[in-house]
């Protein structure tokens, strides 16, 4: 809820620790240093210093959450109990939502911990599963949802990263391009691709278009006539096929 008229656009902050930071503490003492204009949270990660920590900020407040067990998992809200005390909650759904997701987050690494490959992440990207249910959704506490436009997996310690190709959201469940830093700007550049998540759910990709569709016609396409109709189409497409 805190905001101030005196602070930084977070993302100018961010681009001075991409430009000036090479490590983790120089990133903190960055972030520190400077005052911001709203909350955020900031994912960092070093293959110099084999570790990464989430830094939660408010205008003039900063916190740092290290990586437990080697894990490290973050989605839209703060984990730092102070700064959970004044945040501002779109909704109890949204709130339960965001907590399935680091749920199901922490279910999956904990499968592979210490041998977690890039199609790993990959994957997890991708997944649809609700972790209270244990059952594939189109929407609700899923890591995947509708309003997920761009994935990307990187691997520091090798110069590489994965990027989802897929035209359409949720990215996750299409395929990933390598890019390998060393050899981007040469010829022998990788056109690699690893295979995004494929449900176990034949139908789910197709409910996902239609759900897809329908936020599109309520959030997007508000200024047409006849948008309440068109979303209300589109989910019962959705329902037809179950």
């Amino acid at each position: 809820k805190e905001t101030s008229t005196s602070g930084s656009p977070i993302f100018t902050n961010g681009d001075e620790v991409i430009s000036k930071a090479k490590n983790i503490n120089e990133a903190i003492d960055i972030i520190r240093s400077r005052p911001r204009n709203a909350n955020w949270s900031f994912v960092i990660s070093s293959a110099q210093d084999k570790d990464a920590v989430v830094v939660e900020m408010s205008p003039r407040k900063t916190y740092i959450r290290n990586s437990k067990d080697s894990t490290l998992t973050q989605t839209n809200f703060f984990n730092t109990e102070k700064l959970k005390k004044k945040e501002a909650l779109i909704s109890r759904g949204r709130h339960d939502d965001d907590w399935g997701r680091i749920a199901r987050m922490n279910y999956l690494l904990d499968q592979n911990k210490g041998n977690i490959t890039p199609q790993d992440m990959i994957h997890l990207l991708g997944d649809h599963t609700d972790p209270w249910s244990n059952e594939e959704k189109v929407f609700g506490n899923t890591i995947s949802v509708t309003t997920t436009v761009k994935s990307v997996v990187f691997s520091p310690e090798d110069q590489k990263f994965w990027i989802s190709t897929r035209n359409e959201s949720p990215t996750g469940l299409g395929d990933f391009l390598e890019v390998d830093v060393n050899n981007f700007w040469t010829e022998n550049r990788s056109t690699t691709t690893l295979p995004g998540k494929s449900p176990q759910n034949a139908q789910l990709k197709s409910d996902i278009r239609n759900y897809r569709q329908a936020y599109i016609s309520w959030h997007l396409e508000n200024h047409l006539p006849n948008y309440q109709e068109q979303t209300l189409q589109h989910l019962r497409n959705a329902l037809s096929a179950k």
